[in-house]
């Protein structure tokens, strides 16, 4: 008799991670959480595929914002910026808050997620590059196919015909950053 009469361990993966890949994500949750050993501390989110064969899949990644080594930290934090930056927030950011991390959830950005390779046998998923994304719709027509009439004539910068906004403008999401970039 099978203990558990709806399940077939043939169907069942071996793991749970997300092949690697480039998907289309939206962080659904945060936390702060205790590290293993109970000397610092991670910021944990988890995020979901929003699009695609592996549509509604989770995983969770940790940001060091404790650790007795500051490296570990400092590595942290840049990697935290950019998703920041790939969630939308321009400008300075200032100092870190709930309402900050409470403000990226439900945002959609596009990441290569990978897979960190741990010879103990947890490997894990790790989330890498993350930039902007307008939103999962097809690009708009070509620049040149919505600039006004006398943005041709004038040669300003290109806009969208509707907003009027810079279409030149971007987050450069391939910038180095430093200690000095990091204001959290």
């Amino acid at each position: 008799m099978s203990l558990l009469p709806d399940v077939n361990f043939d169907d069942v993966p071996d793991n749970s991670l997300i092949e690697k890949g480039t998907y289309y994500l939206s962080p659904v949750k945060w936390e702060i959480k205790p590290t293993a050993n109970k000397l610092g501390e991670i910021l944990w989110i988890s995020f979901c595929i929003v699009h695609g064969k592996e549509k509604n899949s989770q995983f969770s990644y940790n940001y060091n914002s404790r650790n007795k080594n500051p490296e570990a930290v400092r590595i942290a934090m840049i990697d935290l910026k950019k998703l920041l930056r790939a969630c939308g927030l321009k400008g300075d950011i200032g100092k870190l808050t709930n309402e900050i991390l409470d403000g990226i959830l439900g945002v959609n950005f596009i990441a290569d997620v990978t897979i960190d390779v741990n010879p103990g046998g947890d490997d894990r998923n790790k989330l890498t590059k993350p930039r902007l994304i307008d939103d999962l719709a097809p690009k708009k027509d070509p620049v040149e196919k919505v600039m006004k009439k006398k943005d041709m004539e004038t040669g300003a910068p290109p806009s969208d015909g509707a907003t009027g906004e810079d279409l030149n403008t971007s987050v450069n999401q391939d910038e180095d950053l430093t200690d000095d970039d990091v204001p959290f």
